[in-house]
């Protein structure tokens, strides 16, 4: 490894706090709390700010369609879909920017008894853990839904289910960060971290040395597992799960605003509308790695799909239009969740976790009390470091709840935290 001193030319790199390596919806959300507690941070990401995952994921926060079996994971899904109108809010207040979140609930729509054997068997396990869910008629479901298609079927309603838009969410952010002081380097890949003393140093792909760091989060979505890490980080157990690439395509047409109340979910089909008129549908699983060409086929699927479910839906004047995206997929459920790095220091370091979206909640990473009242705004000392495994599950914690956001398309987004021992 070379040494710091070769590495590093202080006229021009600059010293942070912590550094976050992706500018999506996970890795803003992450540096704006940080910036609450008073650390200096600077967010790289290889192009635009929530250019990839965030700008292309539907935003669904909805428990009903994903926490299927009872999990630590789960419950931390529940309790984040009930904090997350509070940042919603909290956005909102500090940003200016109007946020499109709406509780609308949802419907699950069952054509046959296998359908309905699986929607049923799992309402038992929801409503154990407190998820809201009832068993609806075909005309109700239809006066909520007056689109669905013809012929019988049964439903489940879940009326806690709800949406939102990640790009707001991402605007709101990115507004609140340079506020706060944040720094950003766009179109910068960061290819590797090294160790570097006490720190990190932080290497690009193509110009070398960036920046150094006392932390590093990363949050790269399905190109985190391309970042080389330093081997100290790796030597205190397993090597993380490896994040692949899984293209998905999502199709959107215009109708007028108010069309379709509810989310409408069938199989792995899932429908529902913004304000603004635009209504969503997705999605498929492609491994193809990075191949950003899309397919037609897909694109056909997904229309005959949502055709089949709201045979009106999609009419000549609809406009319809499709784009595609990259999530990261990754062997088994849940989050890559332990300690990597700094177990002498108590702090929850080079903690390494996965998950599709990061919605702060009252008990975010590398703090032991609420990130939402100014008064709990304070630089990370030795009181913090002393709290040792607590730390640890308040990153369970955050990176678990964000589960539920936009699954079906951007589940499991890698975030590494790392810090020096």
């Amino acid at each position: 490894m070379r040494e710091a001193a070769l590495l590093w030319d202080l006229r021009s790199t600059t010293s942070f706090d912590v550094a976050v390596i992706g500018g999506g919806i996970i890795g803003l959300s992450a540096a704006w709390r940080l910036c609450q507690q008073g650390l200096s941070v600077a967010i790289a990401d290889a192009g635009k700010l929530a250019g990839e995952a965030s700008a292309a994921g539907a935003g669904m926060l909805a428990p009903g369609g994903e926490a299927l079996q009872t999990s630590a994971w789960a419950r931390d899904t529940v309790d984040a879909r009930q904090e997350y109108p509070r940042f919603v809010e909290e956005l909102r207040e500090g940003s200016g920017i109007e946020i499109d979140f709406r509780e609308c609930g949802a419907i699950d729509i069952a054509s046959d008894d296998t359908a309905w054997a699986s929607l049923s068997g799992r309402r038992g396990v929801q409503e154990s853990m407190g998820i809201e869910v009832r068993e609806i008629g075909e005309a109700e479901a239809r006066r909520m839904v007056p689109l669905l298609r013809p012929g019988s079927f049964k439903a489940l309603h879940y009326p806690g289910d709800a949406i939102v838009d990640p790009r707001a969410v991402c605007a709101a952010l990115r507004l609140l960060l340079a506020r706060a002081g944040a720094r950003f380097r766009e179109n910068e890949r960061i290819a590797r971290i090294e160790a570097d003393g006490g720190g990190y140093a932080l290497l690009s792909e193509s110009s070398g040395p960036v920046m150094r760091t006392a932390s590093v989060v990363v949050a790269a979505g399905a190109w985190s597992s391309q970042i080389s890490v330093p081997e100290r980080a790796l030597a205190t157990g397993p090597a993380p799960r490896k994040a692949i690439s899984i293209r998905g395509h999502l199709v959107q047409c215009q109708r007028p605003p108010g069309t379709l109340a509810p989310i409408v979910r069938e199989r792995h089909l899932y429908v529902f509308q913004r304000n603004h008129g635009g209504v969503i549908s997705g999605s498929n699983e492609e491994r193809v790695g990075f191949d950003r060409s899309p397919n037609p086929e897909a694109v056909k699927e997904i229309l005959l799909r949502t055709g089949q479910a709201l045979p009106t839906l999609f009419g000549p004047e609809s406009n319809a239009t499709s784009w595609l995206g990259f999530r990261p997929g990754i062997e088994g459920d849940g989050p890559e969740l332990r300690q990597m790095e700094g177990e002498r220091s108590g702090l929850p370091m080079g903690t390494t976790a996965m998950a599709s979206y990061w919605p702060p909640t009252p008990r975010p990473c590398l703090h032991g009390r609420s990130a939402l009242g100014k008064s709990d705004r304070r630089p990370i000392g030795k009181e913090i470091r002393a709290r040792g495994t607590a730390g640890f599950e308040q990153v369970r914690h955050a990176a678990a709840a964000a589960h539920q956001v936009h699954q079906q398309l951007f589940e499991q987004r890698l975030f590494r935290l790392l810090q020096p021992a």
